[in-house]
């Protein structure tokens, strides 16, 4: 994307749901006499923003720090042809993975596709 590369954020969009996870928290995890019981949170239990860049590429954002899940990163770079996530580590690419319906290792595409932000 060479972002501060000759590329750069041009306009963004962000919005958030209702805060209700940390109330709910609130609700089963603090004492009736406790003061925090009192406080309203007005973050929203998820954001999610869409970056537009000065070249027309988009960036999806989702931030999410209070609802509770199984650990992911949920890392995901996407083009036209292919896709690479960051956890697992793992690329398809069209017409050249192995197999059209199963992701590769990334490391596959190491010694071929170099580049100094694969690490």
């Amino acid at each position: 994307m060479s972002i501060n590369r000759g590329n750069q954020f041009d306009y963004m969009v962000s919005m958030s749901g209702p805060s209700r996870g940390l109330q709910l928290w609130q609700k089963e995890h603090l004492p009736q006499d406790d003061a925090r019981r009192n406080e309203i949170y007005t973050l929203g239990d998820v954001n999610l923003s869409l970056i537009r860049t000065m070249r027309g590429q988009t960036i999806y954002v989702t931030h999410d720090t209070n609802l509770p899940r199984p650990y992911s990163r949920k890392y995901v770079l996407q083009g036209t042809r292919g896709l690479v996530e960051g956890w697992p580590r793992r690329v398809y690419v069209e017409g050249m993975s192995e197999k059209e319906d199963q992701w590769d290792p990334v490391e596959k595409w190491f010694a071929s596709h170099d580049h100094p932000l694969w690490t």
